[in-house]
């Protein structure tokens, strides 16, 4: 699995939340230190790091899905960024919603591959330490 946070810190408290739920299912859980650069607000380089990091899940091979952390202003961004070839070669599990449904939406009509609406990882700051899935 990949999670990816924003650097906000209740966002990285989120991650925490998620990680661990996540891995009570027995999943691993892997996340990039890069990602906590990323910024809620759209900045000059957030599309490009996050599409940097999508595509870097996608080509690591020990990675089986992929989990939008909280959907994000500049996914639409990101569309034109992401590696849709390497997608479709190495096949993932994409769970995303919110603004990263356009994400979803591109992949399936780019290479066919069907992806996932929700849950949202980060929502669980809102539940109180607990998550809906």
């Amino acid at each position: 699995s990949y999670v990816a946070p924003w650097k906000d810190c209740i966002f990285i408290k989120s991650a925490k939340i998620a990680i661990n739920k996540l891995k009570s299912y027995g999943l691993e859980v892997d996340f990039y230190e890069e990602a906590f650069k990323i910024s809620e607000f759209v900045e000059d380089d957030t599309a490009q790091l996050r599409a940097d990091l999508f595509n870097k899940a996608v080509k690591d091979k020990d990675i089986k899905a992929i989990f939008d952390f909280s959907g994000g202003f500049c996914a639409i961004q990101t569309l034109d960024k992401i590696d849709y070839k390497a997608f479709r070669k190495n096949l993932k599990i994409f769970v995303g919603y919110s603004d990263a449904s356009i994400v979803g939406q591109a992949i399936l009509k780019k290479t066919g591959v069907i992806t996932f609406h929700g849950p949202m990882l980060g929502a669980t700051y809102h539940l109180n330490e607990t998550l809906c899935f």
